[in-house]
């Protein structure tokens, strides 16, 4: 949901950078976060499961329900959002209106293409993934750029002297699902956090007080100088992740498509990580901005405890497609039985790389071992 705050804000400056002034843009960029309402369809079945206690297995275990229902699915195809940009025109006959949800709402599928989360772009007539691996969901810098962008948008609907809903809306929208989600999972440094708040509100207070003096025309020059420059820095950092990914793939004869961030490295960084399958074990590195690299081999598996094969193949048909997939296309299978209680963990092979391994204990899901075989491993509902 950090993410989603992102998309906004990219959303309300395209929005701006079209002809949208004064509170309309603050609406007008809500095209951007449309794709994640499927998002807001599992929030509302998941706490449907804990208030009423059902069961969601048709949807933790169905591949179609995964891509059609799950997130990234249906609704980041392109067939959506072709329909979408054909019925805006259709029932507008306007092509600045078609143009605008173009842009807009396309704006959020090239942002997600980007990350190393899967999305499926062909949807509903391919389960072809689609990901590029170059940016974290969650990455700190890009949260900075798009709080700067933001607070530069909203001086700009306090010149144009408009009711404070937009302005007021776009902060509390930043606020609720970019703030306050990356506090509670910790997804990024609290200095980040704090530095986004001071971006805006010194903003703010700038523009409050140049509006006061009576210097608007030099304040809108320097508005419009600060969008111009934000928007910049946001696309020049995406830039550079891109050409940064391909200096190492082609320095380091690494698999292009196998260079990813992943997010405990994003902050910390920008690292970008890779695996090489090498039979009983991987070989995943990773490097920084500066070249710097560093690898470690991982064994598959850990722990003499073996693994029945069909429930491999069951995972694998259940989940092959889905968001999250590396963590099951690629895994290390960890066991430890200690004192009657068993420890299981089933991890992306990168997951290993910045810190060792301490396994713990598998809540939330049933285990069951038969004859040193593990022959069960499922959520517990």
């Amino acid at each position: 949901m950090v993410a989603t705050s992102m998309h906004y804000i990219f959303g309300v400056m395209i929005a701006y950078l079209l002809g949208y002034r004064g509170n309309k843009k603050f609406w007008v960029g809500l095209l951007a976060v449309i794709p994640d309402i499927d998002a807001i369809f599992f929030i509302f079945l998941a706490a449907g499961r804990n208030i009423f206690n059902y069961s969601l297995g048709f949807y933790e275990t169905s591949q179609t329900a995964v891509m059609l229902l799950g997130h990234r699915g249906i609704s980041h195809s392109l067939f959506l959002f072709g329909l979408a940009v054909l019925m805006a025109y259709l029932f507008t006959r306007k092509r600045s209106v078609a143009l605008a949800v173009f842009s807009i709402w396309g704006s959020h599928l090239v942002l997600d293409a980007m990350t190393s989360w899967k999305m499926f772009l062909l949807l509903p007539f391919s389960y072809m993934p689609f990901y590029l691996g170059i940016v974290e969901v969650f990455d700190s810098w890009l949260m900075f750029f798009t709080s700067l962008m933001l607070g530069f948008l909203i001086c700009s609907s306090l010149i144009e002297n408009e009711s404070k809903k937009g302005p007021v809306f776009g902060y509390l929208f930043f606020l609720v699902l970019g703030v306050y989600p990356a506090i509670r999972m910790n997804e990024f440094n609290i200095q980040t956090i704090v530095l986004s708040q001071l971006v805006i509100f010194g903003s703010i207070i700038y523009c409050v007080a140049a509006l006061k003096n009576r210097r608007k025309k030099r304040l809108v020059n320097f508005v419009g100088r600060g969008i111009k420059y934000s928007s910049l820095l946001a696309v020049s950092y995406l830039v550079l992740l891109i050409i940064g990914k391909l200096f190492y793939s082609f320095s380091y004869s690494i698999p292009f498509i196998d260079l990813e961030p992943l997010e405990e490295f994003a902050y910390n960084g920008n690292l970008h990580t890779y695996e090489l399958d090498e039979g009983a074990a991987y070989r995943v590195g990773m490097v920084n901005l500066k070249g710097q690299m560093q690898e470690q081999v991982i064994p598959k598996v850990i722990n003499d405890i073996g693994v029945e094969s069909s429930l491999i193949i069951a995972y694998q048909e259940a989940y092959g497609y889905a968001l999250h997939t590396n963590w099951i296309n690629h895994p290390v299978w960890t066991f430890m039985s200690e004192d009657g209680e068993v420890y299981v963990n089933i991890r992306y092979a990168k997951s290993f790389l910045p810190t060792k391994f301490n396994p713990g204990p598998s809540r939330g899901v049933n285990v069951q071992l038969q004859d040193g075989l593990l022959v069960r491993y499922d959520r517990v509902v």
